[in-house]
């Protein structure tokens, strides 16, 4: 499993190579939102000079399950959608998962498209109730 630092405005972030991609899991994008922060506005993420380590799942903000009303469909949700990455529960979930290519080598660019090519990008914005 080779390892990549990037930088990024907060501080470099090293993520993990996993089945031809890099995953950088559980970066800070706004402080913490516990104890006397609860209930309050978003305030910025601090910078951290120190390389961050984006190895691990950050803890999941609790919500109901994923329930299907036909059972072979719920097997599949379940199997497919399973809670196995997830590390714990908390209400400070203000952290992004980020996926990019493989770089060609350890330290290079990533693998896909032509240098300084386009690529495409997806952003999941999880809902609130």
């Amino acid at each position: 499993m080779s390892e990549a630092i990037v930088s990024t405005t907060l501080g470099p972030v090293q993520g993990v190579a996993v089945e031809g991609a890099r995953e950088f899991r559980g970066i800070p994008f706004a402080g913490p939102i516990g104890g006397a922060r609860r209930f309050r506005a978003a305030v910025p993420a601090s910078p951290w000079s120190e390389t961050l380590v984006a190895d691990t799942w950050p803890a999941m903000v609790p919500q109901p399950p994923i329930t299907n009303p036909d059972p072979v469909k719920q097997a599949y949700d379940e199997s497919v959608f399973g809670r196995s990455y997830v590390t714990g529960w908390t209400e400070d979930g203000l952290y992004v998962n980020v996926w990019a290519p493989a770089p060609s080598s350890p330290s290079g660019p990533p693998s896909s498209g032509a240098p300084g090519a386009l690529r495409p990008v997806m952003v999941w914005i999880h809902g609130g109730g």
